[in-house]
């Protein structure tokens, strides 16, 4: 699904225009993105999952300098990982 599609399908699904839908997808994109840089978990439900940020730490190939780069991993919620296996 495209970032045009899930507008289209937001607007659909709760009868508003597609750029209400637009503003609120960029909403929930600025405020999970705060959230996650502050180092703060975004939990969706137990019915569908989280985002969590993850510091990775490691060594650069060639220079053997350290560094750190923080990631972001969505883990998928038990019941919803059986939905999608049915």
């Amino acid at each position: 699904m495209t970032k045009k599609e899930l507008i289209t399908a937001l607007a659909e699904a709760n009868n508003i225009s597609k750029k209400s839908a637009e503003m609120l997808l960029a909403s929930f994109k600025s405020i999970a993105s705060t959230a996650l840089t502050s180092g703060h978990s975004v939990e969706l439900g137990s019915d569908f999952g989280s985002f969590k940020p993850v510091i990775r730490q490691g060594k650069a190939p060639g220079t053997g300098k350290p560094y750190k780069s923080t990631l972001v991993k969505f883990s998928v919620s038990a019941p919803f990982k059986r939905s999608l296996n049915k």
